[in-house]
Order: C-alpha cells, then structure tokens, then sequence
C-alpha cells in the first residue's frame, strides 16, 4: 500500500451510473479530493493501474454487468493493496458476505448523505495510512532483524546470552565452532552442563560480577576447547528490557591465546638479552677495574708531581665510567640509573684515587633521589668527577686542609648541581 505523501489525495470513483457519478465526482472534488471516474469494471481495472495512483476506490458494489463491485475490487488489490469503501443501495447479507473477504476499508449506503460518506473516506484514508505505517515498521523490522541476525552469525568472534540463572539462550556460528557444540545441543542448559567445572564456575563468576554493578565488564577467561586450551579476553554487558531491569547476560569474546604466546616468547627473548647485557656490563666493569688498578700502581711508583697528578686524573675518570656499569649490573632496568647512587659511587673512588692525599680535604656531599636515563648519567657523572678532582688540584694551598661540598637537587625541569668549597 503506498499513499500520496501530501497534497490532496486521488479517490478512484466506480459507478455503472455516468450522471451520478459524475455528480457525486464534483462534490469530492469540492471537498478537497482529486477524483478519476471510471463506469465499468474494466475501467476501473485500468484506472487502478494508471497514474495518478488512486490512494482510495470509491466502488459501487452493483456495476449492472457479469462482474460486480466486490470481484472488481478483487481484481486490482491483486497487482496492488488500495483501501476500498463499497457504495450499496442496500446492505443485504449476501452482499456483505461477498464484500467480507476482499478487506474493505468500509460500506456506505446510498443516499445516507455527504457528510456520512465524506467522514468514511477520511476514517478509510486514516486505517490505511496507519496500515502502511504499520507495514513499513514492520518491514523495517524485518531488515533489522535480518542485518543483525547477519551480524551475529557472521561475526568472527564467539557471540553469546545467558539468563540470569546462567542458561545458555542464545549462540553464534563461531561460538559453536570454539566450543565443539551444536546451539540446538545447549540452548537451555546451564553453563555447568556445558563447559568442564572450572570453566563454567569463571563463566558464572563474572557473569555475577556484571549483574552486581549493572556494567559492562572486560575480563580475561580460559576454555578449555577440544583441542587446546585458549584464553579470551570477554566484554559481558548487561541486557536490559523496557522498564530497565537486567534480564540476561551478553558476552562477546576474542581469542588472545596467540598473542599470550607471543608475549611470553618476547618476555623469554628479553630475559636472555637482558642476562647477555648484565654480563657483559660485568665484565666491561672488571675490565675497567683491571686499568684503574694498573693506573693507580703506575701512579704510586711515578716521581713526577705532574705525572702522579694526570695519572690519578685518568684513574678517576675510569672509576667514573666503571661505577656507572657496576649501577647497571645491578639494576632492573639496563637504560636507567640512580642519579644519587651513582654520583656516591664516584665520589667514593675518587677519594679511594686520591687516599694518599685525604689530610688535605674533606668531601661533604648530599644527593637527592632521582633516576636518569644512561646517556644522561654518563655525562653527568664525567662532569661531576672533572668538578671534583679539579677542586681537589687547584682549590686548596698544599699546607691547608679544605672542604668540599657537593649537592643535588631537582629544579624543575631540570636538576641542579652545585661544587663548593
């Protein structure tokens, strides 16, 4: 059925009786309708069919030939569904018995006056407006329902509804391919007849957890399938009905089996390399070890003042560089350093580099907690260990002792650090 969206709508007038019809015809016309008049069956029947479409068939149900109204009516709601109001002289019981299976819109008596017939095409009009609407809903409906019945069965993800006392109600294709079970095999069966015990208990858990809080929750689950065990990771939301009470439970699982195996193959692969680094930090710490040792022994048996001096310079500075990798083969983390640590470290070799010396200063030194990448140690502790040892050469006359005070402190953005002395 399909009516004139706006403006006046068309009436199709059926009348075996020219003039009548004719008459009748102007007052419609009078009254806002636009109207096409046919005087015989077979008119009508072309008319019905012919633009405009006539939105109403005002059909006389005595057309004075072999075929009367009710059979012509039949005829054209076979190629389309027209609302049809029939006109009797008189509404015997075999009439209205012959109107009754073609669905007429309604049945007007002759001579019942205008205003009688006037009010049956409006109310007509408003049954088959409201049928249409009805039927596109409904069609809409259909599509709907099509589109998401498409959606879940070709969703590649298992898709599944559980009551609230944990009966299956609803599967997908994919959910039956995991799980090994045909949906007319479980539809009805609660979670524990389904799945192995342990499953079934964690299925039931959170689906308690979504009723509980009334939310959505993502959570991490194990099947264990046919052939393997598989791990999901589970959005189960609550499914709500008109008043807004939760009646059953959605889940919508994805299979993160493969990327868990991913993760703990990397996790392996990390261990090692960090293993490979810590004991190659070891044994560059050792090596550096070893020429610090040599330098200070070459240092010892020097007789020049200036040699002494560069070779305790040229110690330091590879203490420096041996603390760092001490501080890096026993941290957690290979690419960050404790600032504080490290620079306590340097401060203790370079009193250990220059122990022949310690009458002459004192070092007081403060350091505040903070962590640094390794590139930024590094040269944070070369430059601490020049501020130092140059203060120790040139700061204090040989025959006085001194002191030097070293800080750290955060200043943000960045960290300050003071040589004092």
């Amino acid at each position: 059925m399909h009516l004139s969206p706006s403006g006046p709508k068309t009436l199709l007038l059926v009348d075996d009786e020219r003039q009548p019809a004719l008459a009748l015809a102007a007052r419609l016309r009078a009254a806002g309708y636009q109207v096409v008049v046919a005087c015989s069956a077979a008119e009508a029947i072309e008319q019905a069919a012919r633009a405009p479409l006539p939105d109403l068939v005002l059909m006389d149900f005595d057309l004075g030939t072999s075929m009367d109204g009710a059979e012509t009516a039949a005829l054209i709601l076979r190629n389309r569904e027209v609302p049809v109001v029939f006109m009797c002289d008189h509404t015997a019981l075999d009439w209205v018995a012959k109107i009754e299976p073609v669905a007429a819109y309604g049945i007007v008596r002759k001579g019942e006056g205008e205003t009688v017939l006037l009010a049956s095409i409006r109310m007509a009009l408003r049954l088959a407006g409201t049928h249409q609407r009805l039927g596109e809903s409904r069609s809409g409906l259909h599509e709907t329902r099509e589109l998401l019945t498409n959606l879940l069965e070709l969703t590649p993800e298992p898709i599944y509804i559980t009551s609230l006392d944990n009966r299956v109600t609803l599967v997908n294709r994919q959910w039956e391919k995991v799980v090994g079970k045909a949906r007319d095999a479980v539809i009805g069966l609660k979670l524990d007849q389904v799945f192995p015990p342990e499953d079934a208990a964690g299925f039931a858990e959170h689906n308690r957890q979504v009723l509980e809080s009334g939310m959505p929750q993502v959570v991490e689950e194990t099947l264990h399938a046919p052939v393997e065990l598989r791990h999901y990771k589970t959005v189960k939301f609550p499914l709500r009905d008109e008043s807004g009470q939760i009646y059953a439970i959605g889940g919508l699982s994805v299979d993160v089996t493969d990327y868990k195996r991913v993760q703990a193959t990397l996790r392996e692969s990390l261990a090692e390399k960090k293993l490979l680094l810590r004991e190659l930090q070891h044994r560059i710490k050792n090596s550096m070890m070893l020429i610090t040792s040599i330098v200070s022994l070459e240092a010892d048996l020097a007789s020049d003042p200036a040699a002494v001096q560069s070779l305790l310079s040229i110690g330091s500075r590879i203490y420096t560089l041996s603390d760092l990798y001490s501080l890096l083969y026993m941290s957690e983390d290979a690419n960050i350093i404790p600032l504080h640590q490290y620079f306590e470290e340097i401060v203790q070799s370079i009193q250990a580099t220059y122990r022949s010396q310690q009458n002459r200063f004192t070092i007081q030194a403060a350091f505040t907690p903070v962590d640094v990448d390794v590139k930024m140690a590094t040269a944070l502790g070369l430059i601490l260990n020049e501020l130092v040892t140059n203060a120790l050469k040139y700061a204090f006359p040989p025959d006085q002792h001194g002191t030097l005070w070293l800080s750290l402190n955060k200043l943000e953005p960045g960290l300050v650090l003071r040589v004092e002395n």
